[in-house]
Parts: structure tokens; C-alpha cells; sequence
């Protein structure tokens, strides 16, 4: 017995049809396996950034120097 693979010549188109579409079917599937895993890892990076940037303006440090900053104002305007 032959066994059929892609690109092979059987005497009817049909087999070759068959496993064209499986393998159209397997790229797009691949494909859009690709496009969700792309979006998901975006996410989550996105995600891990923006939190990064909160924990850094509620940290305690933050908080100093933003009193600091505004006893700096506080003194510049009571001087005008």
C-alpha cells in the first residue's frame, strides 16, 4: 500500500484537495494561536509596566519628595 503525503498524485484530485485543506486549516489555526499568544504576552507586559509605574508613585520615597516639593511651593508663594 502507497501512503498519500502532501504534493503526492493520486488518480483522483480529491485526496489532494482533502489534505491541502488540512493544511490550510492547520496554518490558519497556527496563525491565529500566534496572533493571541502575541496579544496576550502585550498585554501582561502592559499590565506589568503600568503596575511597576504605580508601586513607583505610592511608594513611600514618592511620597517624600512630593511634600518636599510642595513645602518648596508653599515657601516660594508666602515669599511673592
Amino acid at each position: 500500500m502507497s501512503k498519500i503525503t502532501r504534493g503526492s498524485r493520486s488518480s483522483s484530485g480529491r485526496s489532494n484537495n482533502f489534505f491541502d485543506e488540512i493544511y490550510q486549516r492547520r496554518t490558519e489555526i497556527e496563525h491565529r494561536n500566534k496572533i493571541f499568544w502575541e496579544s496576550t504576552a502585550k498585554y501582561f507586559d502592559k499590565a506589568q509596566r503600568e503596575n511597576k509605574m504605580f508601586q513607583f508613585w505610592n511608594s513611600e520615597d514618592s511620597a517624600v519628595r512630593s511634600e518636599k516639593a510642595f513645602a518648596r511651593e508653599q515657601m516660594a508663594d508666602s515669599m511673592r
